[in-house]
């Protein structure tokens, strides 16, 4: 059985580094001022800003990112958001592109 879990974390870690070439890490000490849940998932609002890799928002850095209501972890990576919201836990983000709203995509949270 531990030889399974270890094949299947293999699996998903070589698929989230592979998945997208341009997509990134934006680093600790990022901490959840608020968020808001809203029809398209749950937007977090962050200080201090953090770069802005893929440009949504037209400028250098931005103060919030999306976790999309259609990604298939949802709940998981909004429980991430809250335990360390709760908590007072540095946060990171792994984004992967921009919403339709200009924010950037959250894939995986990082709670350290």
């Amino acid at each position: 059985m531990a030889k399974a879990n270890w094949i299947k974390n293999f699996v998903i870690l070589i698929c989230l580094i592979s998945g997208n070439a341009f997509a990134g890490f934006t680093g600790w000490g990022v901490n959840t001022n608020f968020f808001k849940v809203g029809s398209q998932g749950l937007v977090v609002y962050l200080t201090p800003s953090i770069s802005d890799e893929f440009g949504c928002s037209g400028n250098t850095t931005i103060n919030n990112v999306i976790i999309e209501l259609s990604h298939p972890e949802y709940s998981e990576l909004y429980a991430a958001v809250m335990l360390a919201h709760a908590n007072n836990k540095e946060i990171g983000f792994y984004v992967v592109g921009c919403s339709s709203s200009s924010l950037p995509i959250v894939d995986v949270v990082y709670v350290k």
